[in-house]
């Protein structure tokens, strides 16, 4: 997309000085001076957005720090520079100032080729796409519940067990709203990155790079034994979240779901995302800054379906107004599996515990604080509404976020994210919160999930662990451009205890 941009541009730009030259018959020195530049700054700019730009920052909200990018990409970009310039003397030497503008007009255009071709394939693959199922969260049945029996769970995004606990522990406004919970505080996520853990969560799979990403993950869900068991429970399932990448036919109804074909889309609100993301992408990275871009947010150019339902946001308040604005609950007599995915900690941390904007929280504070509130209005809604004894509650993060000492290295900061929080309550499950010291991991929670919806209590869960067990960890870099290699470390230690992580020699390159 950013390609087709790129090319849009420079054939809008290439036209300009066509008409032009053709106004002035070629005959000023300065203005072919100029048009040369122009083509020499085309090529750098083909060369910085095609070729320089693979490690990028990635664009989370994360406030980012230029002075760390693009040290040897600028080297690479100077040299660049001066091999074209010389280039250029020695052709307006040899062959004078009008070839050689034929010639720079020559390479243009078989670049623009070659970006038109990409174009052409993008579009086709976009359109094959868009003709398939792909799924879409709606909020329909948000605020609907069982009167027979529920299975909730709620997901804030990268919520670090021991830094929620510390949060929550310190704060008298949350002082026994886990009272009935088991807390598990020694949970190690099977990935600490959101795509592949929300999948491994909901399905048991592991993502070890056979295929794709999209058809890793429906045919993940379509075989689903968390689903296959609520399906043979009589169990609706609805599933809130906005990167369940589910494509093609499914073999399970998800009753909340719409097709990505029914989404509108403000094509202004769409256009301005993508013109801010050409401007990151191709400028170079001094001056990358004023792209004024720290968040790809392409969600924010939705406008609904067409039916009458809303898109589900995972906005914390968005979800904290919707709560507060439907206070009772419609009911019904069906059994109800709700998975809720907000954004939780995630970045950027720019909310106050009352879900109010700041500017630069801390990472592991107020915005935990803002999620505990949020998660607090949820479970109060429930008891209000006489449903929280007959629901099975499931309090989680998909992974945990840097709450250790790190020593700098990339290994620190991918297993500093494998810590999340975990709560549970089962059926009719009254007591003070009870704090396991089981070392669970995420690939326990298949057999878990079978065990509540057959009516354990959290207290009788994860039965056949042991202390000192060997837990696995796949660990990566996310990055916005590129796949990067899935390493997988074993531990007998903490979960938090990352000097302990040890790698197995496995390691799991993307292949297209």
């Amino acid at each position: 997309m950013g390609g087709g941009y790129f090319l849009l541009i420079g054939i809008a730009a290439m036209s300009v000085i066509y008409f032009i030259n053709l106004f002035f018959s070629g005959r000023m020195i300065a203005y072919k001076i100029i048009t040369l530049a122009s083509f020499i700054s085309f090529f750098l700019l083909y060369l910085q957005g095609n070729f320089l730009s693979g490690k990028l920052p990635t664009l989370t909200g994360e406030r980012i720090i230029w002075a760390n990018y693009g040290k040897t990409e600028n080297v690479i970009l100077i040299i660049a520079l001066i091999a074209l310039i010389i280039a250029a003397i020695i052709l307006v030497r040899k062959v004078k100032l009008d070839r050689t503008l034929s010639y720079a007009s020559a390479g243009t255009g078989i670049v623009s080729l070659i970006l038109a071709i990409a174009l052409v394939s993008t579009i086709i693959r976009n359109d094959t796409f868009m003709k398939k199922d792909t799924f879409a969260a709606t909020t329909k049945n948000f605020n609907t519940i069982s009167s027979n029996k529920n299975f909730l769970i709620f997901v804030a995004d990268t919520v670090d067990s021991k830094a929620f606990y510390d949060v929550m522990s310190k704060d008298k406004d949350f002082k026994g709203m886990f009272e009935d919970f088991t807390y598990y505080p020694d949970t190690l996520s099977v990935y600490g990155n959101t795509t592949n853990s929300i999948v491994n969560i909901l399905t048991g799979a592991v993502n070890h790079y056979e295929t794709s990403y999209l058809d890793y993950c429906s045919k993940a869900y379509n075989k689903s034994p968390f689903f296959e068991k609520l399906k043979r429970s009589g169990f609706a399932i609805n599933l809130y979240s906005e990167i369940i990448a589910w494509n093609g036919k499914r073999n399970f109804n998800i009753e909340n779901s719409t097709s990505i074909r029914d989404i509108k889309v403000n094509f202004y609100d769409f256009k301005k995302q993508v013109w801010r993301y050409v401007r990151f992408k191709y400028l170079p990275y001094g001056y990358k800054q004023y792209s004024h871009i720290e968040a790809m947010d392409f969600n924010s150019c939705r406008v609904e379906g067409r039916g009458k339902t809303e898109l589900y946001s995972w906005k914390n308040k968005t979800n904290y107004d919707q709560i507060q604005k439907k206070s009772t609950l419609n009911k019904s007599d069906e059994n109800y599996f709700q998975f809720i995915h907000c954004e939780g900690n995630h970045s950027p941390f720019n909310m106050d515990k009352y879900l109010m904007p700041i500017k630069d929280g801390a990472v592991n504070g107020p915005k935990i604080a803002a999620s505990l509130t949020l998660i607090k209005a949820y479970l109060q809604r429930l008891k209000n509404n006489n449903s929280y004894d007959n629901s099975v509650i499931v309090i989680m993060a998909d992974h945990g976020f840097l709450n250790h000492e790190s020593d700098g290295s990339t290994q620190s900061f991918m297993l500093g994210r494998h810590n999340p929080m975990l709560l549970i309550k089962g059926f009719n499950e009254k007591h003070e919160m009870i704090v396991s010291d089981l070392p669970v991991s995420y690939m326990d929670l298949q057999n878990a999930f079978f065990d509540l919806i057959d009516g354990k209590k959290s207290t009788e869960l994860f039965a056949d662990i042991k202390q000192g067990r060997t837990r696995t960890a796949l660990a990566y870099l996310w990055h916005p451009t590129l796949y990067t290699d899935i390493t997988e470390f074993i531990t007998t230690g903490k979960a938090w205890e990352i000097e302990k992580f040890t790698p197995t020699g496995n390691v799991y390159t993307y292949k297209k």
